[in-house]
This record gives C-alpha cells, sequence and structure tokens, in this order.
C-alpha cells in the first residue's frame, strides 16, 4: 500500500514538473478531456501509449495505468532527452515529441492517430489560399510515431498511418 502511494506522489510530482516546464499540455476536444505531452523540436515524434485504463462508459478515460501507461510515458520522454543531450548523435538537431494517451481503447487509439494525420494534411505542403498566399499554420507533423501497447491496436495504426507514409 505504502508503494503505490509512493507512485502515485511520484507521478503528481512528473506532472506537476512538466506542467510547471510548459511541457505538459491539456486541452479540450469534442467535449473531452484529452491528455497530451509536447516537448518541441526539429522533429517531432508521435507517441501513443495507455496512460490509463478504459473508462466504464467506454468513451471516456478510466484510472491511471502508473505500471504500464506512465512508464512507457516516462521511457519515451527519457530517451529523448538523452539523445537531445549528446550533441554527437543528432549535431544541431532536437527531437521533440507528441504524446497521446490511447485509454487503453482501440478506437480510441486510432482516434489519437488522426490527430497525427490531421497536423500532417493541415501542414500546408502544397496548399495554396483562394488569395494565392500559402497558409500558416503553427502545428508541427511528426515524422515518425511509436508505440500502441498492443499487436492489434499496433496493426490499426500502422495501417493508417502508412497511407500516409508516416513511420510506426
Amino acid at each position: 500500500m505504502a508503494h503505490s502511494r509512493a507512485r502515485l506522489a511520484s507521478l503528481f510530482i512528473c506532472a506537476l514538473h512538466l506542467k510547471a516546464t510548459g511541457i505538459l499540455e491539456m486541452s479540450m476536444h469534442n467535449c473531452r478531456r484529452q491528455l497530451q505531452v509536447l516537448v518541441r523540436g526539429d522533429i517531432l515524434l508521435g507517441g501513443l501509449f495507455p496512460v490509463h485504463e478504459a473508462g466504464l462508459n467506454g468513451s471516456e478515460c478510466g484510472l491511471l495505468k502508473a505500471a504500464q501507461g506512465v512508464q512507457r510515458l516516462q521511457a519515451m520522454l527519457f530517451a529523448l532527452e538523452a539523445v537531445n543531450a549528446d550533441n554527437t548523435v543528432l549535431p544541431g538537431i532536437a527531437l521533440g515529441a507528441q504524446i497521446l494517451d490511447t485509454c487503453s481503447v482501440d478506437s480510441h487509439a486510432l482516434e489519437q492517430t488522426l490527430v497525427f494525420i490531421k497536423t500532417m494534411m493541415s501542414s500546408g505542403d502544397g496548399i495554396i489560399c483562394m488569395d494565392g498566399s500559402r497558409p500558416t499554420y503553427s502545428e508541427q507533423p511528426v515524422a515518425a510515431v511509436i508505440g500502441a501497447a498492443s499487436s492489434q491496436v499496433s496493426v490499426m495504426v500502422a495501417s493508417m498511418l502508412q497511407l500516409f507514409k508516416v513511420i510506426f
């Protein structure tokens, strides 16, 4: 019992740190809370992890999955930090990440995948506005996506991302 309380306390402190440094962003989409971890960088990697369990009604996220979901999220952030700290790995290039929660639901994982695809489609490449100008869009598309905790979800997500030439 004390071990689980200590784990929850460390997760809470980690979340506060991420929020204070501007890495953790929470936003509202479709009347649902969407947890997103965003780390700015020259190249953006996407992440799909089951940070929460499936909710009781199937549409909302449930309880936090500290052992599986949060640890995967932390591992990706740690790897990003390690690569960015070593100037010999990618000299002059900083890796960033946009990590989304699948809530351990297949359909929600696909819905989150659409966030990555929508950003790619809206990035303005090859699009010209009616007045002849190029569109301005502040969102950065992901170069590759890491994640999906199960093979079934991975196959569905990979099939969708393959259509848009995103590495999974």
